[in-house]
């Protein structure tokens, strides 16, 4: 939002006329004493927040971080070189963990470098109040330039201390006098002052008074104070319309902001879940919501800190895998509540995928360095980056949603969804309008056509914009797509051509302009969504290998070398899409992933199974739901513990059907069941687990295994699984055509 003009020339001549010891022609020669300028960004207020949301800035932030040293020094190198409209110069600069945030030089922001998001006020730290709190820059900027005409550093340094100079009071304009100067100036035109509440520092004018080379006081214009309490305020204390000031930044006192952004200090998930239900127990709906807001803020605002993995830090680590992931249902809700947000999930995700990568290196690090991982001991990049896809916002459609569509008389044809709406439960409704409406626009022609278009739209610009950013990126590029985002990269890749169409053959609307090598699909309703429009989903090089290239009816064809279908067992939304692909595979079980071992563990936590009765264990319904749904997570259990373990086998399958699942895994299964606590069966949890695989190691972990592993090395493909009782196999007979037909679909 500013710019700061150039300091006056080091060579000036004075004649102090209004100053209690009088010097007149003093020639001073030497350059201004230098101070090297601290980045510091906002942390507590927003200057905006994205995609219309009704948000009214009222008052400045007071809580600021450094930039990290080094994001510092290249903001300012970059900020010196845009000043003097250099031809290498930029305007924006990409800071912190990497390169997600960019700092805006103009309007003087930080904001996030792919997706919209807040963003928040940066400012160039030379002059400072108490706790290294950096000054607006208008005012830091004013206060410099009269440092550079009547030169403290020389008149009141050291080498001059017993001749006692003095300096006159110095007017200075106010912030927001010099705010509407300033857009008149350089924003095309006056503007107002954006903030609501009066702020005595930045709307009341100053009188500066130097009173040594790197400390000022600030008082407000009018108030009368005796020259012997001017003369003689000392501190670093701000009271009574005075305001200490110091010039330069001091890291020793600063501490504990620096290592904020050197070190994670996320607070644990699961602890804030439970603070959210302990909250519910005790508040009304309208406080819970206001509440959870609140503190839901503080944790997304962490995500334009710094705090990471400490030991990957790199602006330009090596990446081989960029995962874009497509949101699901209900991100409209955002624009209401912070605490629904896409891009913080990612970057919990992408946090998450750098933990365990270490906490697992051991396992990880050969998969992702190979023949490498033997020579260095310290390969601890994950090589692996997570960007957000968010394209609710470019849907115009809203409980205050109106059709241009009129009756005879004139009148509006259809209502708002907000009039049909029943009052006497509003607040859920809207929640449930917000939800479902996602569901039933992907439903609705024009809308579909429209949510398919953001998202590829969406999908470019990152995709660009990461090019941009990282030129040498050769890598592999896959998507995730949560709950509805799984069914919208689904249809998106079923309408991809072989190749990637260029010049005018390029449909920016309709096609991708990168290969997908893996689509992982997590709570994902496409089983149930593909079963009502009654179509399978096969390999996309049958359809190749059909004559004439024609696709066969009722069949999609993803273009994915890799298709993976994640869910928890308690998910209410995810189904199951193996049965899709071929109605045979309702006899095998989904492929149960089992949770990997942290390196030097130096004893195993204590199993969640060891909490159970053995009479509970002994039930034969427990039993029956726990060996036909999911896989227990660190599970040991003594007799009866028999019914709790299944072991997998080669499952007979025709080479047609082999050819369906290979042709769209490398492993030839396409539904993973995660882990679950034994005791997660119920409402509260099934709810959970549909936005919880973000926060899951299990997940990030997964995605580390697939997006490294190799495709089995023999020609003999064979399907591993568990095959479901035999019993349920009865409940879904064939009949003789089918039995004679040879499983064909």
């Amino acid at each position: 939002m500013y710019l700061i003009r150039k300091p006056a020339q080091s060579s000036v001549r004075f004649s102090f006329n209004s100053a209690k010891r009088f010097y007149s022609d003093v020639k001073i020669t030497p350059e201004v004493r230098k101070v090297k300028p601290r980045w510091f960004y906002a942390t507590d207020i927003p200057n905006t927040k994205p995609f219309g949301i009704e948000y009214q800035l009222k008052k400045r932030p007071t809580k600021f971080l450094p930039f990290t040293s080094s994001d510092s020094d290249r903001i300012e190198e970059a900020f010196i070189k845009f000043q003097a409209k250099l031809p290498e110069s930029r305007r924006f600069v990409n800071v912190h963990e990497d390169g997600m945030f960019s700092v805006d030089l103009m309007n003087r922001i930080l904001k996030p470098a792919y997706w919209e998001g807040l963003t928040y006020e940066v400012r160039r730290g030379v002059w400072f109040l108490d706790d290294n709190l950096p000054l607006p820059d208008l005012l830091s900027e004013q206060i410099e330039e009269y440092y550079a005409k009547y030169r403290p550093d020389y008149f009141l340094g050291k080498d001059m201390e017993n001749r006692k100079h003095s300096l006159p009071g110095i007017k200075l304009k106010s912030e927001k006098e010099l705010y509407t100067l300033y857009s008149k100036k350089y924003l095309g035109g006056p503007r107002k002052w954006p903030y609501k509440e009066f702020d005595d520092l930045s709307e009341v004018p100053k009188t500066l008074h130097f009173k040594s080379e790197n400390e000022a006081l600030l008082i407000n214009e009018g108030k009368l104070l005796p020259d012997m309490i001017v003369e003689s305020f000392k501190g670093y204390s701000s009271i009574f319309g005075m305001y200490s000031i110091k010039r330069g930044y001091e890291k020793k006192k600063n501490l504990a902001d620096e290592n904020t952004n050197k070190k994670s200090e996320t607070p644990s998930n699961s602890a804030i879940s439970h603070k959210i239900e302990k909250i519910g127990e005790e508040l009304e709906l309208d406080e819970l919501s206001s509440d959870i807001n609140v503190k839901l803020q503080q944790i997304i605002e962490k995500d334009y800190s710094n705090e990471t993995v400490k030991i990957e830090n790199s602006k330009d680590r090596e990446i081989d895998h960029l995962v874009l992931c497509v949101h699901g249902i209900g991100q409209s809700l955002s624009s209401k509540s912070t605490s629904i947000n896409f891009a913080h999930d990612c970057n919990h995700l992408r946090k998450l995928l750098k933990e365990e990568f270490i906490k697992k290196s051991s396992y990880f690090v050969p998969l992702a360095y190979g023949r490498e991982a033997g020579k260095e001991e310290k390969l601890k990049n994950c090589k692996v980056q997570v960007l957000p896809i968010i394209w609710r916002y470019d849907i115009d459609f809203g409980l205050d949603k109106l059709y241009e569509e009129f009756d005879s008389n004139g009148d509006y044809r259809l209502p708002r969804l907000s009039d049909i709406n029943i009052n006497s439960v509003t607040p859920l409704r809207n929640i449930a309008a917000d939800v479902v409406l996602d569901v039933l626009l992907f439903y609705e022609p024009k809308f579909h056509a429209k949510i398919l278009e953001s998202v590829i739209k969406s999908a470019n610009k990152i995709y660009d914009k990461y090019l941009e950013n990282h030129p040498n990126f050769k890598g592999k590029v896959s998507i995730l797509g949560h709950s509805l985002g799984s069914a919208i990269t689904l249809d998106i890749l079923s309408q991809q051509p072989d190749t990637i169409p260029k010049g005018k053959d390029f449909n920016p609307q309709k096609h991708l302009k990168f290969d997908v090598e893996n689509f992982f699909a997590i709570g994902s309703p496409n089983g149930v969504f593909k079963f009502i429009k009654r179509e399978n989903i096969h390999p996309r090089r049958m359809r190749e290998n059909r004559s004439g290239n024609a696709p066969e009816a009722g069949v999609v064809y993803p273009k994915v070398e890799n298709l993976y279908n994640i869910f928890y067992a308690t998910d209410l939304v995810a189904y199951r899409i193996e049965p899709i692909i071929h109605s045979s595979m309702n006899r095998v079980k989904p492929k149960q992933y089992h949770s990997l071992p942290e390196d030097n563990m130096i004893t195993n936590k204590l199993k969640d199974i060891s909490k159970a009765s053995t009479g509970l264990l002994s039930n034969s319904v427990v039993k029956k739901i726990v060996s036909n749904t999911t896989g227990w997570k660190d599970l040991k259990v003594p007799d009866p513990t028999e019914a709790f373990k299944e072991i997998e086998t080669s499952v007979h399958a025709s080479e047609h059907v082999k050819e369906l699942m290979f042709g769209l895994n490398k492993n030839g299964r396409v539904d993973y069941m995660l882990p679950q606590s034994m005791f997660d069966i119920d409402m509260i949890s099934a709810i959970g687990s549909h936005v919880q695989y973000f926060e899951d190691a299990d997940v990030a972990d997964f995605l580390l295994s697939e997006l490294w592993k190799k495709p089995p090395a023999t020609r003999k493909k064979d399907l591993i699984g568990v095959l479901a009782d035999q019993q349920e196999e009865d409940e879904h007979p064939k009949s003789e055509s089918q039995a004679g037909q040879g499983e064909r679909h």
